[in-house]
């Protein structure tokens, strides 16, 4: 079980901004690794679109690690 807010509160209206919503995915990531998200945790551009692709929409800009 993770420590600290409350998910189901932070979806429910906490996470109003882009900020905020990068502060929950930190966060989160952090207490369900273990540890803080780190560069070499993101995807590349093209891993990126074949998701996006799978979705059926393009995810929100936000922070980028391209590799």
């Amino acid at each position: 079980m993770l420590d600290g807010p409350d998910v189901s509160v932070a979806l429910r209206g906490e996470v109003r901004t882009r900020a905020r919503a990068w502060d929950f995915v930190r966060w989160f990531a952090d207490a369900w690794m273990g540890r803080p998200l780190q560069p070499e945790d993101g995807c590349t551009v093209d891993e990126l679109a074949v998701a996006e692709a799978h979705l059926g929409f393009e995810l929100p800009a936000g922070h980028c690690h391209v590799g």
